[in-house]
């Protein structure tokens, strides 16, 4: 099924639960940030099927990079990409883990603009289980990591056994591991 959000097409499977294909939740963000993606290099982890990156795309980002460990999911944002007639080819769509990638990314010397890292509460991959409650900071130093000077991260969780406060000292946490400084933006 084809739905709208803020102007863009999704294609969604509504058999599939609460992993139709789009996170209403996060609606009022990308509309925050529409105003906020153009010209700039974005890097959408554990994107799933990529509406951080097509949004960012629609609104004037260079390049997005799409990382998510699911094959499938990876495809249906290059679907989605593709469903609102944005260049795929201007863009990258990366299925492996995010960790992997990041790491690449800063050996490489790659930096972005804006990173997102709205990861899921738990999750199996090849190399292990990923819980936010764990591995949060490590995310978020990784992505500080590879985020330009006076860049933007997006950082999300449905993990409602956090609590904000905690949630903020995970994100703290990150950031002290990269040695960079941060403060809320919105």
């Amino acid at each position: 099924v084809t739905v709208s959000e803020l102007g863009l097409q999704y294609l969604v499977e509504p058999s599939k639960g609460l992993d139709a294909g789009l996170y209403p939740d996060m609606r009022g963000v990308r509309r925050w940030l529409q105003s906020h993606w153009r010209e700039r290099r974005v890097l959408n982890t554990f994107a799933y099927t990529g509406a951080f990156s097509v949004a960012a795309a629609a609104h004037g980002a260079t390049e997005v990079v799409t990382v998510d460990l699911s094959a499938i999911a990876v495809q249906r944002a290059r679907d989605n990409f593709e469903l609102n007639n944005l260049p795929v080819s201007d863009h990258q769509f990366l299925a492996e883990d995010t960790f992997k990638a990041l790491d690449r990314f800063r050996r490489r010397g790659e930096t972005f603009d804006l990173v997102v890292a709205d990861p899921p509460s738990f999750s199996h991959g090849p190399e292990g289980v990923w819980q936010v409650s764990r591995d949060m900071a490590r995310l978020v130093a990784a992505c500080l990591r590879v985020l330009r000077p006076h860049g933007w991260m997006l950082v999300a969780s449905n993990q409602g056994s956090v609590s904000p406060k905690e949630f903020q000292k995970m994100i703290q946490s990150g950031a002290d591991r990269a040695e960079r400084r941060v403060r809320i933006v919105h």
